[in-house]
Formats: structure tokens, C-alpha cells, sequence
């Protein structure tokens, strides 16, 4: 198989509290963090919602959808900003 080719750009290192590196990858803003381990029970949470509901991760499917709509489409809740709530992505980014 050819390996995938991403192309990477205005990579920003935010020195916080919780440290992130924010980047564009193939045109999608996409924020990296790591040992945070807040994040777990919410991925958890959406792994159990997911698996109750089946049909082929149709609730994961359905949040990124939800979220593209409202930062694209909508511009509610300052998603436009990136400030409506991550954790259905990082719950998505993980399918079984």
C-alpha cells in the first residue's frame, strides 16, 4: 500500500496548563495534546454510547456531523472559534 502524504502546516506550540501543539493538516485545524488524562472518561463515554447504538459507529459518525455542521453551516455556540466541546472527536478519532 502507498503511504498517505499529509500536508502539514502553521504548526503553534501553546504553552499551558495543559500543553497543546495546534496545526493544519490537509486544510483541517486539528489540536494534539498529551498525558491529559481528563480526556479519557469522555472518549470512554462515547465509546459505550456508540457501542449501544451500533450500525456501524453511526453515533460517532453522527456527532462529526452535528460538529462540521455548526462550525461550518451554523456558527452557533462559537464553533466557528473552535470553542463547542472536542470530546465527540476525540471519542470518534477511535472506532473499533
Amino acid at each position: 500500500a502507498a503511504a498517505r502524504k499529509f500536508a502539514i502546516e502553521t504548526v503553534v506550540f501553546v504553552n499551558a496548563e495543559i500543553k497543546l501543539i495546534k496545526c493544519i493538516v490537509n486544510g483541517i485545524l486539528v489540536d494534539l495534546s498529551a498525558n491529559t488524562l481528563g480526556a479519557l472518561a469522555p472518549v470512554r463515554f462515547f465509546d459505550l454510547v456508540d457501542e449501544a447504538c451500533g450500525k456501524n459507529h453511526l453515533f460517532k459518525r453522527s456527532v462529526i456531523v452535528l460538529k462540521a455542521w455548526s462550525t461550518y453551516e451554523s456558527r452557533i455556540l462559537a464553533s466557528h472559534q473552535s470553542l463547542l466541546s472536542t470530546y465527540a472527536l476525540q471519542g470518534s478519532s477511535t472506532p473499533r
